[in-house]
C-alpha cells in the first residue's frame, strides 16, 4: 500500500520534473500517508495547519466557516484533476477560519511545509513544479471565484461539465450547488434544463 500510494506521487511530480532517487529517498521519509473517512475532517477551523496534502485516493471539498458557524464551498480537491490541498494558514500561518472535509474515503500524503520549500529551494527543477502546484491552485480558486461573480448560474454549470465532468458524477448535487452559489433546487432546475 505504501509504496503505490509514493508511486502514484512520483508519478504525478514526474509529468514535470524529473526526480532523483536520493529526492524520492527523503519525500517517502519525510511524507506521511493518512486515511480520512468520509464526512470526516483533515484539517477544523481554529488549526494553524503548515502541512500541504497530495490525495492519492478520494475526494475532498475546501469549506469556508462563517462566524454563524455556515459553510460555503471553496473548492474540490481529488484524485483524478487536482490533487493537492491546502488551507490559507500555510500561507498565512494564522488559523482557520476554513475546513477540510473528505467527500469520499481518501488517502493523502501529508507533507510538511517546510520540507516542501526546502526541497524546492534544493533542487530546482522541484522547486519550479511546487511554483506551479501552487499557482494552479490559485489560479482555480480565482478563477471559479470570478465565475461565481461574472457568470449566470447556467453558464457557470456548463463549464463546469465541461472542465469537470466526473464531479458531476462524484461529488454531491448540494456541495456543487454550494460552490456555485445557487440553491440545490435552482441547481436540479438547470440540470433538467439541460435534458
Amino acid at each position: 500500500m505504501k509504496d503505490g500510494d509514493f508511486f502514484k506521487l512520483f508519478q504525478h511530480i514526474e509529468q514535470f520534473a524529473p526526480l532523483t532517487d536520493l529526492l524520492k529517498k527523503d519525500i517517502y521519509q519525510k511524507t506521511k500517508i493518512m486515511t480520512i473517512n468520509k464526512k470526516d475532517y483533515l484539517i477544523h477551523s481554529g488549526e494553524n495547519n503548515q502541512k500541504g496534502y497530495f490525495v492519492i485516493e478520494g475526494c475532498l471539498m475546501h469549506l469556508h466557516l462563517n462566524e454563524e458557524g455556515e459553510h460555503s464551498v471553496l473548492s474540490f480537491a481529488e484524485d483524478q484533476v487536482y490533487p493537492y490541498i491546502c488551507s490559507p494558514s500555510f500561507f498565512s500561518r494564522l488559523p482557520e477560519d476554513s475546513e477540510i472535509q473528505a467527500l469520499e474515503d481518501c488517502t493523502v500524503l501529508e507533507v510538511r511545509r517546510e520540507d516542501l520549500e526546502s526541497w524546492a529551494w534544493e533542487i530546482p527543477d522541484f522547486g519550479r513544479y511546487y511554483q506551479s502546484l501552487l499557482s494552479r491552485g490559485l489560479h482555480h480558486q480565482y478563477r471559479y471565484s470570478a465565475m461565481r461573480i461574472s457568470l449566470h448560474s447556467k453558464d457557470f454549470l456548463l463549464a463546469l461539465q465541461r472542465d469537470f465532468p466526473q464531479w458531476m458524477e462524484r461529488i454531491p448535487h448540494k456541495y456543487l450547488a454550494q460552490f456555485m452559489g445557487i440553491s440545490q433546487e435552482w441547481f436540479s432546475k438547470l440540470l433538467k434544463e439541460q435534458k
